[in-house]
Order: structure tokens, then sequence, then C-alpha cells
């Protein structure tokens, strides 16, 4: 059952004395939508299924106080959530992620990375494999995903998602790098993958790590799940 935006803010308020950003996956980029998110204390904006440009330039629009955007005051918890201060430095704090699940093609990736007020372009594997009709590892699919990644990187923002890298795909969002995964034998044979992961602050200071040994077959299905649950509502805890 999805939950309601009520339900929402009730969660990102059990968690305001914890060192997290909340992050809302939004329904759409309309202005309904996007306040709501905001109202509620949401300091990321996640825009789904972008496919040009336009719809980003219109999710900044929404997300933003003037003179950048065009965002009411309105009401809600955000200001006992964060502070006086907030209306004057929330456009400089807020991140807005871009959804990308479709091949768009590396001219329009470029428009959509070079939105002014986009931050991270995330792209979507499980999508973008269903609507490109190929498979991770597939000399199509990896064409869309290096593609995104050099749009994303040239125009001086943030990767999210799964992206090939130095000959290994790694899924990266901006405060857990995942390392690169190495193969190993258990005792009864299986093929296993160990990954260690360090935990980063905001301040990308290192205050943890840790690892994972699983079956290679569970690994990727695993990383598709952890990704969805980034998409809704990202906490990065503790220190």
């Amino acid at each position: 059952m999805p939950l309601s935006y009520q339900d929402v803010a009730r969660m990102i308020w059990a968690c305001r004395d914890a060192p997290a950003i909340p992050f809302i996956r939004v329904p759409d980029a309309s202005e309904g939508a996007i306040q709501k998110a905001t109202d509620i204390g949401a300091l990321g904006i996640i825009v789904p299924m972008v496919f040009d440009a336009e719809k980003m330039e219109q999710a900044v629009k929404f997300a933003k106080f003037p003179p950048v955007g065009r965002r009411s005051q309105g009401g809600g918890q955000y200001g006992a959530l964060w502070g006086r201060d907030y209306c004057a430095t929330f456009n400089d704090n807020v991140v807005i992620v871009a959804m990308i699940e479709a091949p768009v093609g590396p001219a329009v990736a470029a428009e959509i990375a070079s939105v002014p007020g986009v931050d991270v372009i995330f792209a979507a594997s499980s999508d973008i494999r269903s609507f490109s009709g190929h498979n991770q590892g597939e000399p199509e699919y990896e064409e869309i995903i290096t593609y995104l990644r050099e749009e994303t990187l040239g125009a001086g923002r943030k990767l999210g998602g799964r992206f090939t890298e130095i000959g290994y795909k790694k899924t990266i969002n901006p405060l857990i790098d995942d390392h690169t995964p190495y193969e190993s034998s258990s005792d009864s044979g299986q093929k296993l993958k160990s990954v260690t992961i360090p935990i980063r602050d905001k301040k990308n200071k290192t205050i943890g790590s840790f690892s994972v040994n699983m079956n290679i077959d569970y690994f990727e299905s695993l990383r598709g799940f952890i990704n969805q649950i980034i998409d809704f509502l990202i906490c990065m805890h503790t220190s």
C-alpha cells in the first residue's frame, strides 16, 4: 500500500534528531507533489520518469523559493525540523535528483544534466533494462549507462544508481561508496562476493564501514532492492 504524505511526515519527524537527510521520490514533477514533499521536511526531491529537460526545469522551479523558483512558503513541519533560517538557506541545501529510466540518447541526457539546480542523475537500472530490452552487461545496455555517466560528469553533476567504471559495475550514491567487489568461494563451493562499504557523513568524512559476503546469485538482486529503498527515503546513519 502506498505511503501518504502524512505517513512520510511522521517518519521524517521521528528521525528529526538523527544525522539524516530525508529524500522523497515524488510521484511526478507537479507543483502540488513537490510542495507537499518540501513542506513536510524533505531536503531531497527525486523525480521519476525523466525523459526531457523540461520536466527537471519544472521540478527545480517548484522546489526552490524565489527568485530562483516559485515555491510558496506554504505550511507544515519544515520550520520545526530545520530552524528559523530554513527559507533563507533551503535553495542552497536542497538536493534535486533526476531518475532516468529509459534510453533517452546522449543529447537529451546532456540537456537534463545541464538544467540549473539539478544535482544528481540517477540511472534506474531495472527500468532501463525494461525499456531498452537489454540486460546489464549487454553492449546495448552498457552503451546507455556509459553515455549517461559521461554526460552527467561532463555537466559537473553527481552520479546515482548503476554505472560502469574501470571495468566493473558499481552502485554510486553521494554518501556511500561501493568498493570493488571481489569473488571467492565458500566451503560448500558456492561463489561469493565480498564488499566493504564505508559509511560517510554529510561532510564526506568516513565514520564507519561494514562488509557483506553473499552468494553471487543473490548479490545483484539485493543491490536492486537497496536502490529502491534509497529512491524513496534516504536516512544516512549514525556517528
